[in-house]
């Protein structure tokens, strides 16, 4: 009976570091860090090898060969240490009435994920709840200073400090300037404007200057100015990916992506590669004859391609145009391609027969 008890005791404790992942699981959703239910149940779960020990001790019984004394003297404290280690503060905090995640206010103090911040001033201080989303609970201001994430914007005025777009929380600004998040913008709020928006970014403008959200675009020509994707825009005497200038040799007026393909534009010269401020002209590429093929086959009218998205276009120079046939991925063959040659597979050579 007490070897079985023992193998099982043995089996318990081995099980233990996979209830402590599954703890870090548990507590990785919006809240759990503050409900006081999931924080005290947790915390009591992980201690289980206490109780098997204290069980131990007073039963006299060994684990094995390890006597239950030592079980004692050393199995409790130290699963207590780990527990400690790992959520100590999270139960304190929980008791104290502090929230873990955000921002609250307790016995004139005021705290960011259970963190004091000095200086605040808990009688004035509140959280800014605008919608759209999470990101304006991230902001707070008292009497005297705006916070973002627990520390001061020592940039921003806190009585004129609000969300700058009723749609889009990423803006806010005072009398004075706006801000991304908690970078300052030189824009006029009053003049502020959005000059384009879309799933991958977003220009403002006072008129003036021009930013790709929290970089400026230098110089940009605001009358000709274009984006064409994200972040990739021209004007009339430059091509650029967010506020960087790209591709000097590029034809301005005839530059344009091809269409669902965020990675590749042409002009009436070349094809190019979009590969942030590494962009660059693939070399004696036809734009004329360029085609996309599928699982990042490409071919003009004198080579094929394979695209690397965050790297340069590989050229693939053993491979017949002519006769290259793109397919999903066969299982039989391991393949994505076939030619003349035999089967391919992201480009490479496999060693198999011939289709």
């Amino acid at each position: 009976m007490l070897t079985t008890f023992q193998i099982l005791t043995a089996l318990a404790l081995l099980f233990w570091p996979m209830m402590w992942i599954g703890s870090v699981m548990m507590f990785g959703g919006p809240g759990a860090t503050d409900n006081p239910n999931t924080v005290y149940s947790t915390v009591a779960l992980l201690l289980y090898p206490c109780v098997l020990f204290l069980l131990y001790g007073l039963m006299g019984w060994p684990l094995f060969f390890i006597p239950s004394k030592y079980l004692m003297i050393i199995g409790i404290p130290l699963n207590l240490l780990l527990v400690y280690a790992s959520y100590g503060s999270l139960v304190s905090n929980t008791l104290r009435g502090i929230s873990n995640s955000g921002y609250s206010v307790v016995e004139q103090n005021v705290y960011y994920s259970g963190k004091l911040i000095p200086d605040a001033l808990a009688e004035s201080f509140n959280v800014f709840d605008n919608e759209p989303s999470y990101r304006s609970s991230q902001y707070a201001r008292d009497a005297e200073r705006v916070y973002y994430h627990g520390q001061p914007l020592p940039e921003a005025d806190a009585t004129s400090f609000k969300l700058l777009f009723a749609d889009n929380d990423d803006y806010w600004a005072d009398k004075n300037q706006v801000f991304y998040h908690a970078t300052p913008l030189n824009l006029t709020p009053s003049k502020t404007r959005v000059f384009h928006q879309d799933s991958h970014a977003t220009y403002l403008t006072d008129g003036e200057r021009l930013y790709c959200e929290s970089m400026l675009v230098a110089g940009a020509d605001l009358a000709s100015f274009t984006v064409l994707f994200g972040p990739v825009a021209k004007d009339k005497h430059h091509i650029y990916y967010e506020d960087a200038i790209i591709l000097p040799e590029a034809d301005i007026t005839s530059f344009t992506l091809y269409e669902n393909e965020q990675y590749y534009a042409f002009d009436k010269n070349s094809v190019y590669d979009l590969i942030a401020d590494n962009s660059q002209e693939i070399t004696d590429s036809d734009p004329a004859s360029f085609e996309f093929l599928g699982r990042g086959y490409m071919k003009d009218k004198h080579r094929v391609y394979l695209s690397q998205q965050y790297a340069p276009t590989m050229v693939l120079a053993d491979v017949d145009r002519e006769s290259l046939v793109v397919t999903d991925y066969d299982d039989k063959t391991g393949s994505d391609a076939y030619d003349k040659h035999g089967y391919l597979l992201n480009g490479q050579r496999l060693n198999a027969d011939k289709p």
